[in-house]
Parts: structure tokens; sequence; C-alpha cells
């Protein structure tokens, strides 16, 4: 057995199952990300609001995917925050990150999921790398470069396989 791992990101022990998390998106549509198409996705939990640590992941995770090229579309990008963003705060988001989804999750949940997926060493304010499967497995903050981040989801991308 290996004693070290070659991943750049924390890995969660055990992962977290998200797949039945009260996802909200646009307000009212409840979102089952169990029951939509198998994708990796990234998972940026920010809260009530996106301040300057959840635009930067934002920012970091739109390069990670655009870096993907053609695998870009095997993973997804989530916005969890815990009410509806301001209109002016959408539009830039719309203008910016134009594959991003936003999604609502009650705050209850929303704390749950962060105790759940707390590491030592990693902010509030983190992304959550979540298989296709629907469970976190490793956890990225703003110490992480877009680099780390496109390295570990690029070897998933090689060995897993897509439906």
């Amino acid at each position: 057995m290996p004693d070290g791992t070659i991943n750049q990101g924390q890995l969660l022990k055990p992962p977290v199952d998200i797949s039945q998390l009260p996802f909200i998106e646009g307000g009212t549509a409840p979102v089952q990300l169990a029951e939509e198409s198998p994708k990796w996705r990234y998972l940026i939990l920010s809260g009530n609001e996106c301040a300057a640590d959840c635009e930067q992941l934002l920012y970091t995770s739109r390069q990670v995917h655009i870096r993907l090229g053609e695998k870009a579309t095997r993973v997804e990008r989530l916005l969890v925050t815990t009410a509806p963003l301001g209109d002016e705060f959408q539009q830039m988001l719309q203008r910016d990150h134009p594959r991003l989804r936003v999604v609502q999750l009650p705050e209850a949940s929303l704390l749950q999921l962060q105790r759940q997926s707390a590491h030592e060493g990693i902010a509030d304010t983190r992304v959550l790398l979540v298989d296709q499967q629907g469970f976190a497995m490793m956890a990225y903050d703003n110490h992480h470069s877009g680099n780390q981040l496109l390295k570990d989801i690029k070897r998933l991308l090689k060995y897993s396989y897509e439906k």
C-alpha cells in the first residue's frame, strides 16, 4: 500500500454524500443531483453572500473549467448560497461565469455540509470536488492554485468513465 497520495486537494474522510441535499435553483425549482446525468462537480460554498474569497474561488474554478477544453462538458460548477443573490451580482455572474449554476441550500443544511467537509487548514469558503455518484471527496480553498485543481480533475477524468 502506498504511504502517501498525489492529490493536491485535501481528501475528505469519509466522503460526504450530497446527492440528497435539498438544493433549489431559480428560487423554487428543486434540484435532484442524483437524477441528473453523472458529472464531476465543483461546489463553491459561500453562505448567504459571495464575498472576496468566494469571488476568487469562482475565478479559479472558471479558469480550470476553461483549461479542461473538450473535457469541460464532464464537469459542472455550482455556487451554493443560502439566499438568492442580488440582481447586480447575478448579472455579473451571467456575464463572467456563463456556465455556472447558482443553487440555494437551507442554512441548516449548508452548515451541516460545512461541518462534514471541514478539514484542518481549509477555510470556511471552500470548493468541494464531488464525484459522479454525488460524494464530496476533496476540499480546496484559496490556498490552492488553479493548477492544483486542474491536476486533480484531469487525473480523475482520465480514470473515470463517461456515460
